[in-house]
């Protein structure tokens, strides 16, 4: 297992892929998501994909996630996977999130769409704002200044999700504690 800081150091961007190897739209889209991903990767985009899966048995996550480049949620922390999937508000599988690394923020909730439609518009610009989606145009940061509590607190659960499951047994109590505190100090 690889480190939460250590796979996301110095990385721009992190793309959350929910995917299965049972469901057939899935395993149409993971090919051209790959191609995308080596090519963000060759041009030198700090960008890192992390495989979240919805099989039903750690075989078919096994013999999916060998198709795949990227890092992948281990298929045991099942109740971890269930809770980023409500965290992220994704109810339909395939579905990528794309997540700033800089601050945590949702930059755009249909990954899938921009991966088909629009490959060379990463990181697609869409942010959150009262329930809709906006294109971000001018200076992001003011942008993200206007979008409302309710739009951190899901992604700030995510990537507590995230520690949680990569640190290990010894630091889940401070993840634990830490994304509560958090929680409570973003109410």
């Amino acid at each position: 297992m690889i480190p939460v800081a250590d796979a996301l150091q110095g990385k721009d961007f992190v793309l959350l892929y929910f995917s299965a190897h049972w469901c057939p739209p899935c395993r149409a889209f993971t090919p051209s998501f790959s191609d995308w991903y080596k090519k963000q990767k060759s041009s030198g985009a700090n960008v890192e994909v992390i495989f979240v899966s919805s099989d039903s048995s750690e075989e078919s996550f096994e013999s999916y996630y060998a198709e795949m480049p990227w890092l992948a949620l281990p298929y045991r922390e099942r109740a971890a996977v269930n809770a980023l999937m409500s965290t992220a508000g994704v109810y339909g599988i395939p579905s990528v999130i794309s997540v700033r690394c800089s601050d945590g923020a949702i930059v755009s909730t249909n990954g899938k769409h921009g991966v088909q439609q629009n490959p060379g518009d990463f990181p697609w610009g869409a942010v959150t704002e009262g329930g809709v989606l906006t294109k971000v145009s001018g200076d992001p940061a003011q942008a993200l200044s206007k979008a409302k509590l309710s739009y951190f607190l899901p992604i700030f659960l995510v990537l507590v999700a995230i520690a949680y499951i990569f640190l290990g047994a010894e630091y889940r109590t401070f993840v634990l504690v830490s994304g509560f505190l958090g929680f409570l100090a973003l109410r």
